[in-house]
């Protein structure tokens, strides 16, 4: 795995959240690894996808306006 995937994963997951994050984290990064090459970006997009919307569930304000303020 290069080094950009793997902060691409932890800029979606965070794992220096707490130790759940941290074992999704290691989980998300042996399934990319196994995946074919052709399936990694959609896994990516996925990712960004589910916690973007558990965000906003959670919260009830999405990344993006996050960062736009």
């Amino acid at each position: 795995m290069r080094n950009t995937v793997a902060k691409k994963l932890r800029s979606i997951i965070n794992p220096m959240g707490n130790s759940v994050n941290k074992r999704v984290y290691r989980r998300a990064k042996k399934r990319y690894s196994k995946l074919p090459a052709y399936a990694r970006k959609d896994f990516i997009r996925g990712l960004e996808k589910f916690y973007e919307q558990m965000v906003t569930k959670q919260f009830g304000v999405s990344l993006a306006q996050e960062e736009g303020q």
